[in-house]
Protein backbone atom coordinates (compact mmCIF):
# COMPACT_ATOMS: atom_id res chain seq x y z
CA UNK A 1 0.00 0.00 0.00
CA UNK A 2 1.36 3.63 -1.18
CA UNK A 3 -0.27 5.54 2.19
CA UNK A 4 2.93 7.87 2.30
CA UNK A 5 2.30 8.97 -1.23
CA UNK A 6 -1.82 9.26 -0.29
CA UNK A 7 -0.78 11.32 2.76
CA UNK A 8 1.11 13.58 0.56
CA UNK A 9 -1.26 14.65 -2.04
CA UNK A 10 -3.45 15.36 1.36
CA UNK A 11 -1.45 17.78 2.72
CA UNK A 12 -0.45 19.47 -0.60
CA UNK A 13 -4.25 19.38 -1.10
CA UNK A 14 -4.93 21.61 2.30
CA UNK A 15 -1.80 23.69 1.50
CA UNK A 16 -3.71 24.83 -2.01
CA UNK A 17 -6.85 25.32 0.12
CA UNK A 18 -5.12 27.58 2.75
CA UNK A 19 -3.93 29.67 -0.19
CA UNK A 20 -7.11 29.78 -1.64
CA UNK A 21 -8.12 31.01 1.68
CA UNK A 22 -5.81 33.76 1.74
CA UNK A 23 -6.30 34.63 -1.39
CA UNK A 24 -10.02 34.86 -0.59
CA UNK A 25 -9.35 37.26 2.00
CA UNK A 26 -7.41 39.67 -0.29
CA UNK A 27 -10.54 39.71 -2.46
CA UNK A 28 -12.68 41.03 0.10
CA UNK A 29 -10.36 43.57 1.00
CA UNK A 30 -10.02 44.49 -2.46
CA UNK A 31 -13.84 44.64 -3.22
CA UNK A 32 -13.95 46.85 -0.14
CA UNK A 33 -11.29 49.30 -1.31
CA UNK A 34 -13.01 48.51 -5.02
CA UNK A 35 -9.54 48.32 -6.57
CA UNK A 36 -10.53 46.57 -9.64
CA UNK A 37 -6.85 45.70 -10.55
CA UNK A 38 -5.53 44.02 -8.00
CA UNK A 39 -9.06 42.10 -8.04
CA UNK A 40 -8.33 41.10 -11.14
CA UNK A 41 -4.99 39.71 -10.55
CA UNK A 42 -6.76 37.68 -7.76
CA UNK A 43 -9.06 36.28 -9.69
CA UNK A 44 -6.27 34.77 -12.07
CA UNK A 45 -4.27 33.12 -9.24
CA UNK A 46 -7.56 32.15 -8.09
CA UNK A 47 -8.11 30.03 -11.36
CA UNK A 48 -4.51 28.50 -11.18
CA UNK A 49 -5.13 27.57 -7.47
CA UNK A 50 -8.37 25.61 -8.64
CA UNK A 51 -7.15 23.87 -11.67
CA UNK A 52 -4.30 22.66 -9.08
CA UNK A 53 -6.64 21.95 -6.30
CA UNK A 54 -8.86 19.93 -9.57
CA UNK A 55 -5.20 17.55 -10.75
CA UNK A 56 -4.73 17.04 -7.31
CA UNK A 57 -8.07 15.70 -6.78
CA UNK A 58 -7.56 13.89 -9.34
CA UNK A 59 -4.63 12.09 -8.16
CA UNK A 60 -5.62 11.50 -4.83
CA UNK A 61 -8.87 9.47 -6.19
CA UNK A 62 -6.55 7.44 -8.37
CA UNK A 63 -3.92 6.46 -5.73
CA UNK A 64 -6.98 5.75 -3.55
CA UNK A 65 -8.62 3.36 -6.38
CA UNK A 66 -4.72 2.18 -6.67
CA UNK A 67 -4.75 1.17 -3.18
CA UNK A 68 -8.30 -0.40 -2.11
CA UNK A 69 -9.56 -0.87 -6.01
CA UNK A 70 -12.85 1.61 -4.86
CA UNK A 71 -13.16 5.06 -5.16
CA UNK A 72 -13.64 6.47 -0.99
CA UNK A 73 -14.13 9.20 0.90
CA UNK A 74 -11.45 10.40 3.20
CA UNK A 75 -13.93 8.95 6.11
CA UNK A 76 -13.72 5.45 4.63
CA UNK A 77 -9.98 5.93 4.55
CA UNK A 78 -9.80 6.53 7.65
CA UNK A 79 -12.00 3.54 8.87
CA UNK A 80 -9.98 1.03 6.66
CA UNK A 81 -6.55 2.40 8.00
CA UNK A 82 -4.39 0.54 10.60
CA UNK A 83 -4.97 2.37 13.70
CA UNK A 84 -1.32 3.87 14.13
CA UNK A 85 -1.97 6.00 10.98
CA UNK A 86 -5.63 7.19 11.87
CA UNK A 87 -4.38 9.66 14.00
CA UNK A 88 -2.93 11.90 10.94
CA UNK A 89 -5.29 11.69 8.72
CA UNK A 90 -8.16 12.84 10.88
CA UNK A 91 -6.00 16.01 11.55
CA UNK A 92 -5.39 16.34 7.87
CA UNK A 93 -9.38 15.74 7.34
CA UNK A 94 -10.30 17.97 10.52
CA UNK A 95 -7.72 21.24 8.84
CA UNK A 96 -9.50 20.41 5.37
CA UNK A 97 -12.95 20.25 6.68
CA UNK A 98 -11.99 23.70 8.54
CA UNK A 99 -10.60 25.17 5.85
CA UNK A 100 -13.38 24.56 3.71
CA UNK A 101 -15.96 25.91 5.72
CA UNK A 102 -14.21 28.94 6.32
CA UNK A 103 -13.38 29.13 2.31
CA UNK A 104 -17.03 29.27 1.88
CA UNK A 105 -18.25 31.68 3.98
CA UNK A 106 -15.56 33.97 2.95
CA UNK A 107 -16.82 33.30 -0.84
CA UNK A 108 -20.23 34.03 0.45
CA UNK A 109 -19.22 37.48 2.24
CA UNK A 110 -17.51 37.95 -1.63
CA UNK A 111 -20.66 37.22 -2.95
CA UNK A 112 -22.80 39.72 -0.82
CA UNK A 113 -20.26 42.33 -1.49
CA UNK A 114 -20.14 42.05 -5.38
CA UNK A 115 -24.10 42.00 -5.57
CA UNK A 116 -23.94 45.21 -3.24
CA UNK A 117 -21.46 47.11 -5.72
CA UNK A 118 -23.81 45.78 -8.57
CA UNK A 119 -26.73 47.64 -6.97
CA UNK A 120 -25.02 50.65 -5.82
CA UNK A 121 -24.17 50.80 -10.14
CA UNK A 122 -27.47 49.85 -10.66
CA UNK A 123 -28.63 52.55 -8.87
CA UNK A 124 -26.23 55.16 -10.13
CA UNK A 125 -27.32 54.06 -13.60
CA UNK A 126 -30.67 54.72 -12.98
CA UNK A 127 -30.64 58.01 -11.40
CA UNK A 128 -28.36 59.27 -14.79
CA UNK A 129 -30.04 58.01 -17.29
CA UNK A 130 -33.49 59.13 -15.76
CA UNK A 131 -32.64 62.83 -15.89
CA UNK A 132 -35.33 65.48 -17.56
CA UNK A 133 -33.66 66.54 -21.03
CA UNK A 134 -33.74 69.83 -20.49
CA UNK A 135 -32.70 71.07 -17.48
CA UNK A 136 -34.64 74.58 -17.55
CA UNK A 137 -36.98 75.76 -15.23
CA UNK A 138 -39.80 77.06 -17.85
CA UNK A 139 -41.36 74.58 -20.25
CA UNK A 140 -40.69 73.72 -23.74
CA UNK A 141 -41.75 76.49 -26.51
CA UNK A 142 -44.49 74.05 -27.78
CA UNK A 143 -45.83 74.11 -24.53
CA UNK A 144 -45.41 78.42 -24.01
CA UNK A 145 -49.15 80.14 -25.21
CA UNK A 146 -48.07 82.01 -28.47
CA UNK A 147 -47.38 86.21 -27.65
CA UNK A 148 -48.01 88.27 -30.72
CA UNK A 149 -44.31 88.63 -32.53
CA UNK A 150 -42.87 91.91 -32.14
CA UNK A 151 -40.11 93.70 -33.34
CA UNK A 152 -37.58 96.04 -31.64
CA UNK A 153 -38.13 98.85 -34.17
CA UNK A 154 -41.65 100.43 -34.68
CA UNK A 155 -41.90 100.86 -38.54
CA UNK A 156 -44.27 103.33 -38.54
CA UNK A 157 -42.34 106.06 -37.01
Amino acid sequence: MNIDRLEALLEKLLSLHKSLLHLAQQKTECLKEENEKVLSKLINEEQSHIKAITKLEEARQREVLLIWEEPLTLGEIIEKLPLPQRAKYEVLKEELSTCLLALKERNELNQQLLYYSLQVVNMTIDMFGKQPKNLNYHRSQKERPSAPSRSMFDSKA
